[in-house]
C-alpha cells in the first residue's frame, strides 16, 4: 500500500528587507496560527536567486526586483505568494517566532 503525502501550499508574505548583515528575507504565513521562517542572504543577487529557487520569486519577479531600487531607498519588498513548509525549510529558511 502506497502512502500519499499531501503537501498544503498557503498564502504567504514574503518580506525583504535591508540589514546590517545583507538582506533579511522573512517568510510569514497569517494563520491562524502565524508562522513565520528567516533567512539572511549576504547581497541582493543571492537574495533573488534563492527566492526564485525556492519558487518564492517567478522568474519575471525575480528579474524585475534585481532592477528595482528598494534596497538603496531603505524600503521594504513584499511578495504575496504561495508555498509549503517543506520547500521554506528546504530552501534554508529557518522558524522564527514573530514578535508579539
Amino acid at each position: 500500500m502506497k502512502m500519499l503525502a499531501i503537501i498544503c501550499r498557503m498564502d504567504v508574505r514574503v518580506l525583504v528587507t535591508r540589514a546590517v548583515e545583507g538582506f533579511r528575507v522573512s517568510v510569514i504565513a497569517p494563520g491562524p496560527p502565524v508562522e513565520s521562517w528567516l533567512q539572511v542572504f549576504p547581497d541582493k543577487i543571492l537574495c533573488v536567486i534563492g527566492l526564485e529557487k525556492a519558487g518564492l520569486l517567478s522568474p519575471e519577479d525575480a528579474a524585475d526586483t534585481l532592477d528595482d531600487p528598494f534596497d538603496e531607498e531603505y524600503s521594504m519588498l513584499v511578495v504575496h505568494t504561495k508555498a509549503d513548509i517543506p520547500t521554506i525549510l528546504a530552501a534554508g529558511f529557518h522558524p522564527h517566532s514573530p514578535p508579539d
